[in-house]
């Protein structure tokens, strides 16, 4: 599916969780067979086998998992691994529980509606979209691609629709329109059972801010500052803040920053096309 240019995070930032009979997993990055991979390694590590000892007892087996999604989608072929791999353990009864703390996009959002329950962090968002790919060809090839493309669509969007109770041609109205949705939108739309309350972290300026200061332009910029420093503003941000890097400095680090999501984007285009040619 069409991606979204976020920065990527890392791959697999903590080690399997087992809690009394629940295991939980992150989908954490874009859908690749690189992020797939290891995550399908490790719910098999928990739920392969008829029997998984874990520190709820001995010679208990798992009966939960619990998956945390924030993702920006990617990958068809790959995002449907763990997709019919969800549906597999339910079928099994195990129960699963997909837990959106910031973003479920694209393949991502197809991704949660696998689950048993679907719960979303009080300010994430889930989009969804028409199926997507980046193609060279002749005519015939585009043609056979438009189509194959067509079908996916039409498949998710059965896929949304069991899920919401919609019609499937007002899904594939809102994925043509490229439609974001609050957590509150999705419960009462049916993509989401329940909405939890994440807690609030201090503000913590980023190491551009500590260096151009608070002069940002942006009243947000202020009151967050304001939120952590309490009413007295430090004078010095940093020893790096009397420097004051000009216009032409932080114009170039923002080109910079654009360059590597344009590459990370270019490389997940790639990995749609080549998924597209395997399944060919």
């Amino acid at each position: 599916m069409k991606h979204l240019n976020h920065k990527p995070k890392t791959q697999m930032e903590t080690p399997i969780k087992i809690e009394n009979r629940a295991g939980k997993v992150r989908l954490n990055d874009i859908v690749t067979k690189g992020l797939i991979d290891p995550l399908m390694d490790q719910i098999c590590t928990l739920y392969g086998s008829e029997e998984i000892r874990n520190d709820a007892g001995e010679g208990e087996a798992l009966d939960i998992l619990e998956i945390e999604i924030d993702s920006q989608g990617g990958s068809v072929a790959e995002g449907y691994r763990l997709y019919k791999t969800i549906i597999d353990l339910r079928e099994r009864g195990v129960e699963v529980v997909a837990n959106v703390t910031d973003l479920a996009a694209s393949m991502g959002s197809v991704i949660a509606m696998a689950a048993s329950k679907v719960r979303m962090a009080e300010n994430s968002r889930l989009m969804i979209h028409e199926a997507s790919t980046s193609l060279r060809g002749d005519a015939d090839k585009m043609h056979h691609v438009a189509g194959y493309l067509e079908n996916i669509s039409q498949e998710i969007a059965g896929i949304y629709s069991a899920r919401t109770g919609h019609p499937v041609d007002v899904i594939r109205d809102a994925m043509k329109r490229e439609t974001w949705l609050s957590a509150e939108a999705c419960v009462q739309l049916g993509f989401a059972d329940e909405t939890y309350a994440v807690e609030q972290k201090p503000y913590n300026p980023s190491i551009l801010e500590r260096m151009i200061g608070n002069n940002a332009g942006k009243e947000i910029d202020t009151n967050a500052t304001k939120l952590h420093y309490g009413d007295r503003q430090p004078e010095t941000m940093s020893i790096l803040s009397n420097l004051k890097p000009d216009a032409a400095l932080v114009a170039k680090l923002k080109v910079a920053e654009d360059d590597i999501l344009d590459a990370n984007a270019s490389l997940v285009a790639k990995d749609s096309e080549i998924s597209l040619l395997k399944t060919e």
